[in-house]
């Protein structure tokens, strides 16, 4: 058995499962992409790691260094319904090569992509890891048949497997921050049998008003499902171990990783065309409009609270994403989603989604450009005189708490914008990486 807390990546993309799992103590021996700009972003911030840009799905295990656990993300895009599948559209696994407009890269690097969980069993049963760590969507437990055979393998090979529902915006420690970030990931944690088991209960912080104290939130479950999202109209939420009221944990406001000295172009300077009569496509335009009339609908509930306005010339996210809405804004942390608009701040979005406050989490970031930041400037607040940008890449890095020194390069230690946030949007959370790896390095 090696001796020292060393790890293998596999599909490592941005990098957070390496960033993560060393934060916590683990050394990274190889780190292995088919992309070449993640590659070489693996390589500038791990040197001492083996870098291997390869086509995982055709490359002999035998041929990667010893170490003591493998962390692996398979491929999610074809499985979350963010990829443009669609819940019942088609079954998961090889699927049809989609256009690239679906993933953020090019259309012969999506094709080495489309790796299969598989590819772990094989690294494992090559090496015989002390652990293996997964990461995916929570479609890949709930709507992939093979899934419960995927998990029989592990236990043929020696191990016990736990499978735990977890949210980035709900982990953190002690020199771990959480992300800012609604982030719902399915993590598979297996450890060699005989072992002791790592404890991937989440237990994050919350305030009980029943109470009125301070607790640690227990997971609590609707039904009998152990696989799905957080939120009320979820699968989980959590809830005080006292008096079982449902509490709200604490989390991080998109806020906090926001440039505040990039505003970004007045709308009232963007071009008018015949389609984009608004300056936008009619669906963003329709939600610029929608968060400046929450804006003023805080203001007058403001005036009727004490007779003075507050300030509403504050920033607010506009999220593109389906089956979004907007929120009230009398909950700093509100659950789930873009919900809660208050004078506020940033969430990243996709196609559906309305204006959202920035106290709260991101969303979770996909492969594309994904998230607007609108700031009104000026009193009386005017459409054409906000202004609007999308979130740079670096902010996007953020959202999944890299540290803000964090290299991004290509071959050419440059990198493309596209390449960028298809990189962020693919990785793992650092937190959550850094928060499995603590609990795993405990029982190694």
């Amino acid at each position: 058995m090696i001796s020292d807390l060393t790890t293998v990546h596999l599909f490592g993309g941005g990098g957070g499962d390496a960033v993560g799992m060393a934060a916590a103590g683990f050394d990274p021996a190889a780190v292995a992409n088919h992309n070449s700009t993640c590659v070489a972003t693996l390589k500038a911030n791990f040197p001492d790691a083996k870098a291997l840009c390869v086509d995982i799905s055709a490359y002999d295990m035998r041929h990667l260094p010893p170490a003591r656990v493998l962390v692996a993300s398979p491929i999610c895009t074809e499985i979350a319904p963010a990829g443009g599948r669609g819940r019942g559209k088609r079954p998961i696994g090889q699927a049809p090569l989609p256009h690239a407009g679906l993933t953020g890269v090019d259309a012969e690097d999506w094709e080495r992509t489309r790796a299969t969980a598989w590819d772990v069993i094989r690294a494992a049963e090559t090496w015989s890891y002390d652990a293996v760590v997964c990461e995916n969507v929570v479609e890949f437990g709930t709507d992939w048949p093979l899934f419960e055979v995927w998990l029989a393998a592990f236990d043929k090979l020696g191990y016990h497997v736990q499978v735990a529902s977890l949210n980035s915006a709900h982990l953190s420690g002690p020199g771990n921050p959480a992300a800012p970030q609604w982030r719902d990931r399915l993590y598979i944690v297996a450890t060699k049998k005989g072992m002791r088991r790592p404890d991937l209960t989440p237990r994050p912080a919350a305030w009980c008003d029943p109470c009125g104290s301070e607790v640690a939130a227990v997971q609590s479950w609707n039904g009998s499902a152990r696989i799905g999202k957080y939120g009320p109209r979820r699968q989980y939420v959590y809830r005080c171990p006292g008096c079982k009221s449902t509490v709200e944990p604490y989390t991080r406001a998109a806020a906090e990783i926001i440039d505040w000295n990039d505003w970004g172009r007045r709308i009232g300077d963007r071009p008018v065309t015949e389609h984009k009569p608004d300056r936008f496509a009619p669906a963003t335009a329709a939600r610029i409009r929608a968060g400046l009339q929450l804006c003023e609908r805080a203001e007058r509930q403001a005036v009727l609270a004490d007779g003075v306005p507050e300030a509403m010339a504050e920033p607010f996210l506009v999220v593109l994403r389906r089956n979004g809405k907007a929120r009230p804004i009398d909950r700093p942390f509100p659950a789930l989603n873009a919900g809660g608009n208050h004078v506020g701040v940033v969430i990243p979005y996709r196609r559906g989604n309305h204006p959202a406050t920035t106290a709260e989490p991101l969303l979770t970031l996909g492969t594309r450009d994904s998230a607007g930041l609108l700031i009104p400037a000026g009193e009386p607040v005017a459409y054409e005189e906000c202004h609007y940008r999308m979130l740079r890449w670096r902010e996007l890095f953020a959202a999944q708490r890299f540290p803000d020194d964090y290299i991004v390069c290509g071959p050419d230690r440059d990198v493309k914008v596209k390449e960028a946030i298809a990189m962020a949007g693919n990785a793992v959370s650092v937190n959550a990486a850094q928060w499995i790896g603590t609990r795993l390095a405990t029982v190694l």
